[in-house]
């Protein structure tokens, strides 16, 4: 992913997730981080000539992620946890981590985590999403990490289908209503070994 790619990843992002963190936060402050080699982000695009069709995003170390987007980014990181809350009623620290501007926080410490992925719906189907997965997957083997960690929302069970060919177990419940369901993969081996081997 590059920065020319994100007017088109923004688009399919509020496509596919309207409501789970602001255009004005992911503008200015996810993306951003997530182009930032300092900041450990992991991105891929899927492109239909050249045009991004499905995307993904993450971290290789989501911790590290996490501080790098608070501390560059303090005013949007809080603008967007303040209409989070008002919006949903959450607890601020459970909105801003349910929203991408916090860590996990789950006992991984040094996880790779996705944070989302998109796929335009007239190309649903067609295993974008999958290549797209396991390539984060491999690279985060490649980093030497040792888990990576998915959160799918209530009944996107194509995205848990998914993650479950590539290898990826349920591994618990998130959020405070116990409804996001968490995956995880383990990444031992080869670079890339486990994702391609499920896939």
């Amino acid at each position: 992913m590059t920065a020319g790619d994100l007017p088109a990843v923004l688009r399919l992002h509020l496509e596919a997730q309207p409501v789970l963190s602001s255009r004005r936060f992911l503008r200015r402050a996810y993306f951003p981080t997530v182009l930032d080699r300092a900041a450990g982000g992991l991105a891929w695009v899927a492109e239909d000539q050249g045009r991004p069709v499905a995307y993904v995003t993450g971290a290789a170390d989501d911790a590290r992620f996490h501080r790098r987007l608070l501390l560059g980014h303090p005013i949007e990181a809080f603008l967007a946890l303040a209409a989070r809350v008002a919006r949903t009623g959450l607890h601020p620290s459970e909105a801003a981590r349910l929203g991408g501007a916090l860590p996990q926080g789950h006992p991984a410490r040094r996880a790779a985590w996705i944070h989302w992925g998109a796929t335009a719906p007239e190309r649903r189907g067609r295993g974008l999403m999958g290549d797209l997965v396991r390539r984060f997957v491999a690279e985060a083997s490649a980093r030497s990490i040792p888990q990576c960690w998915a959160r799918i929302e209530p009944g996107n069970d194509g995205s848990r289908r998914l993650h479950e060919r590539i290898g990826f177990r349920l591994s618990g419940v998130d959020d405070p209503r116990g409804r996001v369901l968490l995956y995880r993969i383990e990444l031992g081996g080869a670079p890339g070994e486990r994702a391609d081997q499920q896939g």
